[in-house]
């Protein structure tokens, strides 16, 4: 799925952080075309934004038991709003 070119060169940070990844992970990455090396690093960033949505689901599941079972008082309901919304906005946006 091609992802809009904004949303994935707004982020600089984000694409050092990959390209300083693969440049470390793949020897060979760095002797590879421009254009080859930003197609990997943008699939790359397609890849972690998706798993990012996993952790979202996650940690808003977990909020919701941990609501229900523990001790501690934290505003563990509002968390899981938190968490879930940034979910089903990351999802509009990455899962296709």
């Amino acid at each position: 799925m091609q992802r809009p070119v904004s949303i994935i060169y707004r982020n600089g940070g984000a694409l050092h952080f990959i390209e300083s990844y693969l440049q470390e992970s793949d020897q060979g990455f760095d002797n590879l075309s421009e254009e080859h090396q930003m197609k990997l690093k943008e699939e790359l960033y397609v890849e972690v934004n998706r798993f990012s949505l996993a952790s979202h689901f996650f940690w808003g599941l977990w909020s919701i038991i941990q609501a229900r079972l523990s001790t501690i008082e934290f505003g563990y309901l509002e968390y899981a709003e938190a968490r879930f919304d940034a979910y089903f906005q990351q999802k509009m946006i990455w899962a296709a």
